[in-house]
Parts: structure tokens; C-alpha cells; sequence
């Protein structure tokens, strides 16, 4: 398709989350200094409290990968977990997924089930159950607590995936894969609160594997170089390079499932941290579109609804709908009447992981390696 320049009725997200906000802010960095330092300083010393035994870590005697990251902020965790789970079900047999269920509304330990809601999921969570329900799933804020119910409740499981958890110092997983955004790798970021790394970027030898995300479809040898390079006592096989890939827009029934019209005006609503590969998707499909960026996690209160209402009353063509994520559609569509009584298409855009051959052979490399562990155990 020709790219066009987008036009858009609104440059600026309406809402925009605080840490990113006083990052932006350079007479603040003075003061946002000594507080990394103090940051660091507690990681620091709670890692090392870790690394000789003054804080107990348990290793499960189950199987377990955790698929984590360094930097805070979206770097693909959940697409990643539902591959890799999905991908382990098939050459392993029974698998669970573990999540911390950010967001939620409820506490303790809470095995997932048809109907329930993202309230008492999490959005992330809920969205994995969605697309996985032959998988069982659970939330718990106390991963080991929750590893040992989920063994209970499914004695036949071979391995549990935990989405989230590299900081989660007390249980010690077999397999500890990191991600990070390419466009923002940890190597290049500074300690919260001035820049987004959870802990010294060192912490990543503490991985098993590392995928730099949302890449180029067709990443350079030269930029592999570079990025291997920043971590050159990680070996070249542990570094694997993954791209996301946006598809057709799939909208909420009873509205007809339509291509989008170049003609039309659409209003993207967001409640993620990163919006800027669908951004740059919609661009470079030549699409118009006006843009409600609102913190991640979004809660869509009847407030938020009728905000939403009036932007999209405000475009101006008769071939119009709100274009979502897939992670803020689970809770979108939970108000199905309101879309329809309003006659408001809703449609989310999905996403999917793609590898370069190389990497992803050497992914199947890696999972199969770890599934052969598996079976040992059993």
C-alpha cells in the first residue's frame, strides 16, 4: 500500500502516565538523580542479599521459565508468554501459565475460569486465558505460593511459564528469558525514576537468554553486531531478535467485519505503555485517525466512555469506528451494549511475534532443549 501522511485531528495524548511525564521535564533530572542512586542502592544490596543466601530463594520442583524484563514498560512479555506456552504445550504436554495479574482488582491466589473479567484477572491475564483456554492459568502476587497451588489444582503439569517475575528474586526459575525493546534497549537506559530500568542493567547475566523486541522485519547484520557487542560475554546463540507484526482489524460482533477505508476517519483509543509501532502502522497504511492515549492499564470508566463517544462523534466522515489494542479490547468489550446502543464499531488490531529464520530455529533450539529437561524430571 502507498504510505500517506497521516492526518490527525489531535497531536498530543490526552492522558500520558506520570513517570514519563517528569522524565521529560530536564529541569527535574537534578532531582530525579540522587532518588536513581537511592534506587539503585536497595536493588543493589537486596541482590546481593539474594546471591549469598542472607535471603532464601526457592527453586520449584516443577520446571519453570519466567519471561521478564529489565526495563519497566511494555516489551512484549504477554505475546511472548502465549508463544512460548503455546509452543511448550504442543512438544511438552500439560503446561500452566503463572501471571502476577497487574491491575486486578482482587487479591491472593485465583485459577482462572470461563467468564470471569479482567477486573479480576487483569487485563494481561485475562487476554492470555482468552487466547489460551486449554491452558490453565493463575494470578498470584505470590509467585511461589502460586506455583505450589497451581501443582496442587493440576498435579499433571510438566512446566509452569511465569509472565513477569525476573525481580522476583524468591523463587529461582530453570530458564530466565529477558526482554527488551529494541528501539529502547537496557543497555542504554538509567535506574528509575530517570530512566525505566527496575534494577543495574548487569542484572541481565542473570538470564538464560535474552530477545531484543519489536525490531525491524529485516534487522541488519551490523545491528546484531552492535546490539551483541553491548553484552559481549552473553553468547551470540542467547541472543535472539524478534519483530511484531500488525493484521487485519477484527471488530466486536454484530458489526460487519470490514476492511479499513482509506476514505475514513477512525479514532485509535490506547491504554498501553508504548504506542508507537501501531502508530507507526497506521501510518504507513494511510489511515486518518485522531488518537486517545491514555495510561497503561487503562481503567474504562463511564466518564472515559463518554469521552470516548464524544471524539468519535466529533469525526467527520460516514466511514468511521475506534480501533483498539487487543489488550485494552478485553475490557472494551465488556461494555458490548454501550458500543451498540451508540453505534460505535469496535474493532482491535491484532498483533503477532515473528522471527528471522535464524532465530527463530534457534528459539525452537532453545525450547526444545528445555522440554528434553522436562521430560528427565518425570
Amino acid at each position: 500500500m502507498q504510505n500517506r501522511p497521516r492526518l490527525s485531528y489531535e497531536t498530543a495524548p490526552l492522558k500520558i502516565q506520570f513517570l514519563s511525564r517528569i522524565q521529560d521535564q530536564p529541569w527535574l533530572r537534578p532531582l530525579l538523580w540522587p532518588l536513581s542512586q537511592l534506587y539503585g542502592l536497595i536493588t543493589f544490596l537486596r541482590n546481593v542479599a539474594y546471591d549469598r543466601g542472607w535471603l532464601k530463594s526457592h527453586t520449584p520442583d516443577i520446571p519453570l521459565v519466567c519471561i521478564g524484563n529489565i526495563n519497566a514498560g511494555g516489551s512484549g512479555k504477554t505475546p511472548h508468554t502465549e508463544l512460548i506456552a503455546a509452543y511448550l504445550f504442543e512438544v511438552l504436554g500439560p503446561v500452566a501459565i503463572l501471571s502476577r495479574g497487574y491491575g486486578r482488582q482482587s487479591k491472593g491466589f485465583h485459577l482462572a475460569k470461563a467468564g470471569d473479567t479482567p477486573a479480576l484477572l487483569g487485563d494481561e491475564a485475562h487476554m492470555l486465558h482468552a487466547k489460551l483456554p486449554f491452558i490453565p492459568l493463575a494470578v498470584c502476587e505470590d509467585r511461589l505460593r502460586g506455583i505450589q497451588q497451581l501443582q496442587a489444582l493440576h498435579p499433571e503439569l510438566k512446566a509452569i511459564v511465569m509472565d513477569d517475575g525476573f525481580q522476583h528474586r524468591r523463587v529461582r526459575p530453570h530458564w530466565n528469558i529477558v526482554l527488551s525493546d529494541y528501539s529502547k534497549p537496557f543497555f542504554d537506559d538509567q535506574l528509575l525514576p530517570m530512566g525505566g530500568l527496575r534494577e543495574y542493567k548487569t542484572a541481565y547475566r542473570r538470564a538464560d537468554m535474552i530477545i531484543f523486541t519489536k525490531c525491524p522485519a529485516a534487522i541488519r547484520l551490523y545491528d546484531r553486531k552492535y546490539y551483541g557487542g553491548r553484552i559481549a560475554d552473553f553468547s551470540a546463540e542467547r541472543i535472539l531478535y524478534s519483530s511484531l507484526i500488525h493484521l487485519e482489524p477484527i471488530f466486536m460482533e454484530p458489526f460487519e467485519q470490514i476492511t479499513l477505508n482509506h476514505d475514513g476517519h477512525y479514532l485509535l483509543v490506547t491504554g498501553i505503555a508504548n504506542t508507537d509501532l501501531l502508530c507507526d502502522h497506521l501510518n504507513n497504511i494511510g489511515l486518518i485517525y485522531k488518537h486517545l492515549a491514555y495510561a497503561d492499564h487503562m481503567e474504562y470508566s463511564p466518564n472515559v466512555l463518554q469521552e470516548i463517544q464524544s471524539a468519535f462523534e466529533n469525526l467527520h466522515s460516514p466511514h468511521k469506528a475506534i480501533l483498539t489494542t487487543e489488550k485494552d479490547f478485553v475490557k472494551l468489550v465488556s461494555n458490548t451494549i454501550f458500543f451498540i446502543q451508540n453505534r460505535i464499531p469496535l474493532a482491535y488490531i491484532p498483533i503477532e511475534i515473528d522471527f528471522q529464520e535464524r532465530d527463530r530455529k534457534q528459539l525452537q533450539v532453545h525450547l526444545n532443549n528445555f522440554a528434553e529437561k522436562c521430560r528427565e524430571r518425570y
